[in-house]
């Protein structure tokens, strides 16, 4: 990148800024609003952090457990709205409509900073704001949006500015990220050395390298800190994790395949060994884009094409050797900007504006069409646990006439909680953990279909019951509930 560019030949941007800006945020509200905010198992994790944290000043799960598997962060942020009165829902998309504009806002003085053109610069955002990772993050009440705007603020920061307080405020907003999500805290090595390549030409070794000591310092307390209060609360650093197990080999191959789905893919259209392609041949570019700024000494743009590349790597490794999870686009959704802008900024330099305008029609069109599409199925399609369709159904109706007031013990706790909103709910071995609410009356709550089931209360009355599931009356609170179940 031209450190040195004027911004002031790059205020024509301020105008597609403004749209950009329109788009995402139209995107965001037809992909949410029509089927309801999308809520899955993760959802309603940080849904129960956020209101404890709002309401107690603790950081809990859905069973009122101290949290340690899901990081902090995201629910901190939905407790800031929801303690102005904010639902859960509304407080979700308010976090996602800001994230979305610091994302466009940090790529922008990303991309100023560079020798493009603007038309490349808008080709590259557009291309941003359109990939399909992008848009299903909007459409679901997940981490990812947040995630990526704290590393793109903290991008910006460290190289736009030449100030300590710059690579400060980097460093904060680099580990309050980690406190998003732990996947973050990969990332602190790599950021330092874009920490420390940035400023490494125009500063003398002693001053990069204390640079990038504050720097690992400052992003690593927060992480740090927050392990310990873990093993203190709950015995682990970040929760119970399992390894997936299997060969590098095919977590490798699955991990390029979303990557190459994160980028193009639109409504599942494209197979999957073509996606295998499409990442694998992105995969080459970024490589190419390393080499190319290697030689040319643009080393923290050679940093930036790397950390794509690592993550893939690492987020194999993760899930043969550390945590059994899925390896979806949405794992790999967060390396969308980090590859799209070094692409970009390496092959559509200014010189080859003209081939870019050309090109951009033909690249651009299609994508914008699939995302369109993508929008629309997103917005009329139910969203998991938080579509009018789920929350509408009678059992759900009943369960939410029932439980105002109550405490639920249910064979599937996060289900109910993303109808009921209440917490803490038991599953149906906890009913003997001691009561951490007041309790008035009890209902049980089993569900059809649940991952856990058996150990049912055989001995209480059903007071509803359908295809769904079915309603128990476990009395109320002076009751010993293993009554029901001896």
């Amino acid at each position: 990148m031209d450190h040195h560019q004027p911004l002031s030949s790059r205020i024509e941007n301020f105008q597609f800024t403004r749209l950009a800006l329109a788009f995402a945020l139209v995107t965001l509200l037809l992909a949410t609003n029509l089927s309801g905010v999308g809520v899955t198992y993760d959802t309603t994790e940080y849904f129960a952090g956020a209101k404890s944290i709002a309401e107690a000043g603790t950081f809990s799960s859905v069973d009122g457990r101290p949290q340690a598997t899901w990081p902090p962060g995201y629910s901190f942020l939905l407790s800031i709205p929801i303690r102005a009165g904010f639902s859960l829902n509304a407080s979700s998309l308010l976090v996602a409509a800001l994230s979305l504009v610091a994302i466009v806002w940090s790529a922008i003085h990303i991309l100023l900073q560079s020798s493009m053109a603007p038309r490349s610069i808008n080709v590259a955002l557009a291309w941003l704001l359109l990939s399909p990772g992008l848009v299903t993050a909007s459409s679901l009440a997940l981490s990812e949006l947040p995630f990526i705007a704290l590393l793109l603020g903290s991008w910006a920061l460290l190289t736009q500015k030449n100030s300590t307080l710059a690579v400060l405020s980097g460093a904060v907003l680099l580990g309050s990220a980690t406190m998003i999500r732990y996947v973050g805290i990969f990332l602190i090595p790599l950021y330092l050395l874009l920490a420390i390549t940035y400023n490494f030409s125009r500063h003398s070794w002693q001053k990069c390298v204390l640079r990038g000591v504050i720097f690992l310092f400052v992003a690593s307390s927060l992480p740090y800190l927050w392990s310990l209060r873990n093993i203190r609360e709950t015995g682990t650093a970040s929760g119970n994790r399992e390894p997936g197990g299997g060969t590098f080999s095919n977590a490798a191959r699955e991990s390029v395949r979303a990557f190459g789905e994160s980028l193009v893919n639109v409504l599942e259209i494209v197979p999957d060994n073509l996606l295998l392609i499409v990442g694998s041949l992105f995969i080459i570019a970024l490589i190419n884009a390393l080499i190319f700024n290697l030689f040319h000494r643009q080393f923290d743009l050679a940093v930036v094409a790397a950390i794509p590349l690592a993550y893939l790597a690492f987020t194999a490794v993760r899930f043969v050797k550390f945590e059994y999870a899925p390896i979806d686009s949405r794992a790999v959704t967060p390396m969308i900007p980090f590859a799209v802008i070094p692409l970009v900024a390496t092959h559509w330099p200014s010189k080859f504006t003209k081939y870019a305008r050309r090109a951009a029609p033909f690249v651009l069109l299609p994508l914008l069409f699939g995302s369109l599409l993508e929008i629309r199925t997103r917005a009329l399609e139910p969203q998991a646990w938080g579509s009018s369709q789920f929350q509408e159904t009678p059992l759900a109706k009943t369960i939410k006439r029932l439980s105002d007031g109550s405490v639920i013990i249910s064979n599937f706790p996060q289900r109910a909680f993303s109808i009921t909103e209440i917490s803490p709910i038991r599953n149906q071995y906890q009913f003997d953990l001691p009561a951490v609410v007041q309790c008035h009356k009890r209902y049980g709550l089993w569900f059809a279909e649940a991952p856990f089931q058996g150990n049912e209360p055989i001995l209480a009355a059903i007071l509803y019951e359908d295809a769904d599931g079915r309603i128990y009356d476990l009395g109320d609170c002076s009751t010993p509930a293993k009554s029901f179940w001896e």
